[in-house]
């Protein structure tokens, strides 16, 4: 009876000691459950930073424990943010703060470099998460962004699935919207071997060659007439052509250009424009030299054009390479001589 009774503490004794041991360790299974939820519910609400309380999103100053109230910027685990007045987190939407606007991704996170929004690619600059916003055909520009270059259109989206011109080179803008060097095609056009060897030619020294063969006047920095004309007529002269299109007349004209192909019968279909073509825009607006017709797209090099290029600011413009849709209702159309 003893030795049974002395049997029953032990295993009693025992029993205890593994339930303190379980307990010291975690507890039951339904008590370390729990405990992980609770620490999966902590992971997924920090206590500080950016936390999300009703659907909304606002920030906790990770060093006051304190929500932000006041409107401004922070910055919290690499991205940036921007805090209202009140403090909930602008989210979702475009949103201007001074004269930049910015956009802002459904959880808050300001969008930068290039990224999609809706249906097209959008570029904003790293460094301040301004959206880069184009106004005018003279602002569109090449940037680069991780590595890869892409191209910013006038209704400021990044191009996609065409030809574009960055830095007077000839790029093809993928579905992605990264760019890739259009290789540039070999020409005997002797007329467009002497424009190409013109790009990139600006200010009062470079171009006053264009406008003094011609007109015989002295080129001056500030003049807002246009040199276009003149710079299609010195390719010409350059290359011992030019008495194809001397019969316009004052060829520093645009007019003169268009009145030639009228009386001549000089017009031709856009898309059969080859290299050392004319092609002549607007309402004889502006003039210039064709270089390839390509996928229905048509490059050309002009002078007076690129982001200088702004009739009545004193700035004379540049010798670039552009490219427009060959249906732009822009083009007037395109002259052989």
């Amino acid at each position: 009876m003893i030795r049974a009774r002395r049997t029953l503490i032990t295993l009693l004794l025992a029993f205890s000691m593994t339930f303190s041991v379980a307990f010291a360790e975690g507890g039951t299974a339904e008590a370390q459950t729990s405990q992980a939820q609770t620490a999966q519910t902590t992971t997924a609400q920090p206590a500080v930073g950016v936390v999300r309380v009703n659907g909304k999103y606002y920030y906790k100053d990770p060093k006051t424990n304190v929500y932000r109230r006041n409107a401004g910027f922070v910055k919290w685990d690499g991205r940036f943010y921007y805090v209202q007045k009140g403090g909930v987190i602008q989210a979702g939407r475009i949103f201007k703060v001074g004269k930049n606007y910015y956009r802002a991704y459904s959880d808050g996170k300001i969008a930068v470099g290039v990224y999609k929004w809706g249906k097209k690619l959008y570029y904003s600059d790293p460094k301040n998460c301004r959206c880069v916003i184009i106004k005018s055909h003279r602002l569109q520009k090449g940037i680069k962004w991780h590595g890869n270059w892409y191209f910013l259109q006038t209704d400021s989206s990044v191009a996609t699935n065409r030809p574009v011109v960055i830095n007077d080179q000839p790029y093809y803008a993928d579905s992605a919207g990264i760019c890739t060097r259009i290789p540039v095609n070999k020409t005997n056009n002797t007329v467009l071997k002497v424009a190409r060897g013109q790009i990139g030619k600006r200010t009062k020294r470079d171009v006053r060659g264009f406008w003094t063969w011609f007109f015989g006047s002295r080129f001056v920095d500030t003049d807002i007439t246009p040199w276009c004309g003149t710079f299609v007529g010195w390719c010409y002269r350059k290359a011992g052509q030019y008495h194809k299109i001397s019969p316009a007349g004052n060829i520093g004209y645009v007019p003169c250009y268009s009145k030639f192909a009228n009386r001549r019968n000089k017009w031709i279909n856009k898309a059969k424009a080859r290299d050392g073509d004319i092609i002549v825009f607007g309402r004889n607006r502006h003039v210039g030299i064709v270089e390839r017709v390509y996928k229905g797209y048509i490059f050309t090099i002009e002078g007076n054009s690129g982001p200088d290029a702004e009739i009545g600011t004193r700035k004379p413009g540049a010798v670039t390479r552009r490219v427009y849709k060959l249906n732009d209702p822009d083009i007037k159309g395109v002259m052989r001589p």
